[in-house]
């Protein structure tokens, strides 16, 4: 039989790449051209062989080779059609999948196949195989022949906080340790040290672990058996500004390194060896040693963070502080050095990443070299790492924020493709993040349009959906008929059905589409089995909103409606001024990193702190009293009612110190960030949005789609502060002659806070304006009927004219 074209093509690239595997049948075949290899997670099989993929994306992308194994899909779910490429000594079976390094069916092990079925198989056949476990480090990839009842979960759901008690079975055991199962991607290690001695494990065997640690770089999960009496929290919340102290334990040392620090977090930080040289006269350090520090560095791509014993001269800059307009200079110097650019530190509190792609080859700096000093402007910030990209060229015209871009799908943006890889086409289309084209089309010609695209290609995109919880925006070639409507338009009361598509499907959950500028996330955690084989990518389903942060615009959709209708934020908020002690019946839907999420009967979710662990459980019913809003979590913020809370019925008698010391130890977090401007867009902040708003005003009134550059901002520096003004383009004063003028805003600290002083005085100037025209057009109605009644009546007297009927 005549192998497919595609499977062929994907056997060579194997044979190629392993030459020492070249038991496969050799024949001569013609070069795989790349329109012809689809993306990652689409099926190597014809599609005449008739075999459908669940969760399969149709191919938008194409890749110009293996996926990476970071980014391989890995659920036991997803069946991988592949070819066996060798049979081992041991048994087992590589397999070429379309990863960049073959997935191995081993005969032995926790993941062995049936002998039977292994012995079926020989080089050259075709398989239908399950991913089930990888290694980064060591490059390995295990495959299975069967599929798992539920898809594992991927890394990133992973909680880490030391207090989640993870269900796992006994994979392998190790010199080091023992490797657990706990339904993921990737296993944990439970290191001997943290093993009972009267607990002897072997394969196969069930036992219940504590993720303790999380390493992004290396994607291991380190594990405990016995839970942490506070929970750790999360790496992107640690306030790194060098001044804010820490407390830490000392777990350790590694020679040559420095000492590494427990800090409550999701993974232990660097007490570099200078600096405890430095310092060792005053400090002796050793294994349990309690500590003050102060952080210096995090690097996001890693996770790694760096500690010093002293507080830092000045105090280094918040995410909020770092204006990515590709206009704002930093002075910065080049830390480290790579292949593929170089980190560059601006007083930020992790180092900035600048690419060799920003780097003009005709520029005089177009060889960084580390110490070096550059002025640099940051042109990306994504939100999910804290990660900024920096530039050595200025942009002739500032970069928009990504809460500022319309997203309506009609909207035109000039962009330029910037990176083609096996996630997709990236384009920077003048905004503070760079956008993804990600979209199916029924045009056969827009799709020979996107795969012909390359780095370098200028286009025209439409923005038709941003992430603002995860800094990312998603672009068309395609412009709408009908704009896309914006998710506060959505009704967020848990009965109204909404028909949506499946867009991905990853591990339990499901990213919907419901036609607004925001997708769903369809979470399927405690849904019964039949849920994960209906919905697949493509398809459509009536979902409803249950929650809507009012910080990221993030939905929180179900496949049921809520048994009672959920009440507005707004409701809720003038409920609180009235009166702040009503008491609220709240439902436990997640216990992570020392907080319990609650739904209390609002469109918002509520937190509170988890003063006790393991007090109270997912479904526990509470009643609490709402403290105040969280514009930063965009959640109500509660605390048990004094009068009756869960925790005394089940015995809790420390509840109140435990609760005292949790907020004791919160506050650091929160004098850190109090005086930070929170980057939201939710019913509440969305009013300081004063750009947004008279982009809105602007464009109901003219009844014109907006484009870049009709509203203009300029920007002054004023000392150290800043000044700007907004003005109407020329062309587009004609249609709002109220708006031909210039509005000077008042003086600020940051140039974006400026464009917003600026668009508030353009916006209450047009609505003054707006209120007199209107008074006008009354009253000169008014003036004409009265002037024909005195032409009717001219022997009547004005106050006559005024009685008449």
């Amino acid at each position: 039989m005549m192998m497919p074209l595609r499977l062929r093509g994907m056997l060579r690239a194997s044979l190629r790449c392993r030459p020492s595997l070249g038991s496969a049948p050799a024949k001569q075949r013609r070069p795989l051209h790349a329109h012809q290899v689809e993306r990652r997670q689409v099926s190597l099989a014809s599609p005449a062989d008739g075999v459908k993929i669940p969760h399969a994306r149709p191919p938008k992308v194409i890749r110009n080779g293996p996926a990476p194994l970071s980014s391989f899909v890995v659920d036991q779910w997803t069946p991988h059609e592949g070819i066996v490429v060798d049979r081992l000594q041991s048994g087992a079976l590589l397999v070429d999948v379309g990863c960049e390094v073959p997935g191995m069916l081993p005969a032995v092990g926790y993941f062995a196949s049936n002998a039977d079925e292994l012995d079926q198989l020989s080089p050259g056949d075709r398989v239908t195989c399950y991913a089930c476990c990888k290694y980064l480090e060591s490059k390995k990839l295990f495959l299975s022949l069967h599929r798992r009842e539920v898809p594992r979960e991927r890394w990133k759901k992973v909680i880490a906080d030391g207090q989640r008690p993870y269900e796992g079975v006994v994979q392998r055991l190790a010199p080091f340790g023992v490797f657990v199962d706990l339904g993921t991607e990737v296993p944990g290690l439970l290191p001997n040290e943290q093993l009972p001695s009267e607990l002897h494990c072997k394969v196969g065997d069930a036992i219940t672990v504590y993720v303790v640690s999380k390493r992004p770089d290396t994607t291991k999960l380190d594990l405990a058996t016995s839970p942490r009496s506070h929970a750790l929290r999360r790496w992107i919340e640690i306030p790194g500004d060098g001044r804010t102290p820490h407390k830490g334990t000392v777990l350790g040392f590694l020679e040559g390194r420095g000492a590494f620090i427990d800090m409550g977090f999701e993974r232990p930080a660097l007490l570099p060896m200078a600096v405890i040289e430095a310092q060792e006269e005053q400090t002796d350090l050793k294994c349990g040693s309690e500590l003050t520090v102060y952080i210096t560095d995090k690097q996001s791509k890693s996770g790694k963070v760096t500690l010093a014993l002293a507080p830092s001269t000045l105090p280094k800059r918040s995410w909020e502080d770092i204006i990515a307009d590709g206009q704002t200079p930093y002075d910065g110097v080049v830390r480290r050095k790579f292949e593929y650019g170089a980190l560059v530190d601006i007083g930020y509190d992790s180092l900035c990443f600048l690419p060799n792609a920003q780097v003009p080859k005709n520029s005089a700096s177009n060889s960084v070299s580390v110490g070096q000093e550059l002025t640099v402007y940051a042109v990306q910030k994504r939100m999910n790492t804290g990660r900024v990209s920096l530039s050595l060229e200025r942009r002739a015209k500032p970069l928009e924020d990504l809460q500022d871009v319309c997203c309506d799908g009609r909207s035109p943006y000039r962009g330029i493709v910037r990176t083609v890889n096996e996630f997709g086409l990236f384009v920077d289309f003048g905004c503070s993040v760079v956008g993804m084209l990600d979209e199916d089309y029924d045009d056969p010609a827009l799709i020979e349009k996107q795969s012909c695209l390359q780095a370098g290609d200028v286009v025209t995109v439409y923005p038709i959906c941003k992430d603002l919880g995860n800094g990312r925006v998603y672009l068309s070639l395609k412009k709408r008929d009908v704009p896309i409507r914006s998710v506060w338009d959505l009704a967020a009361d848990g009965q109204t059905p909404y028909l949506a598509r499946v867009v991905s499907v990853h591990g339990r959950d499901c990213t919907m589409d419901l036609g607004a500028d925001t997708r769903g996330l369809l979470t399927r955690t405690n849904a019964p089995l039949e849920t994960y084989t209906k919905l697949e990518v493509g398809d459509m389903a009536h979902v409803y909103i249950h929650r809507r942060n009012s910080a990221t615009a993030s939905l929180t959709l179900s496949l049921v409606p809520s048994p009672v209708r959920k009440v507005p934020s707004s409701k809720i908020l003038a409920d609180l001024q009235l009166d702040a002690s009503k008491v609220y019946t709240g439902e436990v839907y997640c216990i992570q990193h020392g907080y319990v999420f609650l739904d209390i009967g609002s469109e918002l979710g509520a937190m509170m702190l988890d003063a006790v662990p393991s007090a109270c459980r997912i479904g526990d019913r509470i009643r609490v009293r709402i403290s105040h809003h969280d514009a930063r979590r965009g959640r109500f913020r509660v605390v048990p009612n004094t009068t009756e809370t869960q925790h005394a019925q089940r015995g809790s008698n420390k509840c109140k110190e435990a609760w005292e010391d949790r907020e004791d130890a919160e506050s650091v977090e929160e004098e850190a960030v109090e005086n930070q401007k929170s980057h939201s867009a939710g019913a509440k902040t969305r009013a300081d949005n004063a750009k947004g708003r008279l982009q809105e005003l602007v464009q109901k009134t003219t009844k014109q789609v907006l484009k870049r550059g009709d509203i203009l901002y300029s920007v002054r520096v004023v000392g150290r502060l800043f000044s700007a003004e907004v003005r109407l383009k020329e062309e587009l004063q004609t249609l709002m002659p109220m708006f031909s003028e210039a509005f000077e805003g008042e003086v600020q600290q940051t140039k974006q806070k400026a464009e917003h002083s600026a668009a508030q005085k353009a916006l209450c100037s047009l609505e003054r304006k707006a209120e007199v025209v209107a008074c006008e057009k009354v009253q000169g109605v008014q003036y004409v009927t009265m002037h024909d009644m005195q032409t009717e009546l001219p022997c009547l007297s004005t106050d006559e004219v005024s009685a008449h009927p």
